[in-house]
């Protein structure tokens, strides 16, 4: 029954594994625009007891349902309660406000390490990971409840939110097993390329990466290379469609066999094993459950089926056949669309002023 981003995220991420999960009334706001709705059923209050759920999620102090004893509720507010100095925010307050509360700026560029400056995305990272956060809080929950039998009410803050997203970029891990040390998503220099990715030579990664920036085409080219299961692809149109499953097994191997690939995907070496077993280690720069981490020949030969494959339709055609599939994508919309676009226009990224240009 959730109306802001969080909420109806954290329900995004379990609809996107496979959990039935229903939304009341849906509506759409600046906030929650129909996309947040993928994979889920929409009903109305007096379609469902609300003590069948096992989670429940509500926006703030919303009481309109009561929770059970046996269930999990999460509650999106913008401080915890008892915070003595953020308390008194309101929980829908907006997203540049508590931005600047933490000081967030990030620099998340995925190709930021050819040599050229950041251009800030107004990412909404608070709500974002609050409402991750809150999911796996949702999840560790109901793992508990098979040990006591009690559920719990948690409060996903917005403002902690943005605190832990800050960690969570600054992040260093050390120790851990071979087999469970992340493939980093972000790379700030060549030599971090080639400290992860097997199968690419210092020489043949220099000259791509000065051909990508001399040429946003071959940019592209090499980010497709690169980042196979979220890089913007050509459509029939001249279009382009942006899948999205880097990180997630289930979202990748989807992808793979909805589009008719798998088979061939497999007999290029690549596997689908679980990421979690030590004797899937040696697969682990081929593993479909870590799309990341790709060697290069592996990422390459993916990016060229995608090439083939997303080329035979147009954009449009492709985001509602994959959205329909609940394959996660989006058109990707040139600088003067997204100025003209709604949403863009109802979040106030762009505003018109009067005078001269």
């Amino acid at each position: 029954k959730a109306s802001l981003l969080s909420g109806r995220l954290a329900g995004l991420l379990f609809a996107d594994q496979g959990a039935e999960v229903l939304v009341i009334d849906p509506e759409e706001s600046e906030d929650a625009d129909s996309y947040l709705n993928r994979n889920k059923i929409a009903i109305t209050a007096l379609d469902v007891a609300p003590s069948s759920a096992d989670i429940i999620i509500v926006d703030g102090e919303d009481d309109s349902i009561a929770r059970q004893p046996h269930q999990i509720m999460m509650r999106t507010v913008a401080a915890l309660p008892g915070d003595a100095k953020f308390g008194s925010l309101p929980h829908d307050i907006d997203e540049d406000y508590l931005s600047a509360l933490t000081g967030f700026f990030t620099d998340m560029d995925m190709m930021g390490w050819l040599d050229r400056p950041v251009t800030y995305t107004p990412l909404k990272l608070c709500s974002i990971y609050a409402g991750v956060i809150g999911a796996n809080a949702c999840a560790a929950a109901l793992l508990d409840r098979q040990r006591c039998g009690q559920g719990r009410e948690i409060h996903a803050s917005r403002l902690a939110g943005g605190l832990s997203a800050i960690g969570a970029l600054c992040l260093k891990q050390t120790g851990l097993p071979p087999h469970l040390d992340p493939v980093p998503a972000i790379y700030k220099h060549s030599s971090d390329i080639l400290a992860k990715r097997k199968g690419i030579e210092p020489a043949e990664l220099d000259e791509f990466k000065q051909a990508a920036i001399d040429d946003p085409a071959k940019q592209a080219w090499l980010f497709q290379r690169l980042y196979p299961f979220m890089a913007p692809y050509k459509c029939k149109d001249g279009e382009y469609i942006l899948p999205m499953a880097t990180f997630n097994r289930r979202l990748a191997t989807g992808y793979c066999k909805y589009l008719g690939f798998m088979n061939e995907v497999g007999e290029f070496g690549i596997v689908d094993a679980d990421p979690y077993d030590p004797a899937s280690a040696p697969f682990d720069d081929r593993n479909l459950a870590l799309p990341i981490g790709f060697n290069f020949p592996s990422s390459c030969k993916v990016a060229e089926l995608f090439e083939a494959k997303f080329r035979e339709k147009t954009a449009l055609e492709w985001e509602a056949e994959l959205e329909g599939a609940g394959l996660p994508c989006a058109v990707i919309q040139t600088w003067t669309d997204w100025m003209k676009d709604k949403d863009a226009r109802a979040a106030r990224i762009f505003a018109d002023v009067e005078g001269e240009v």
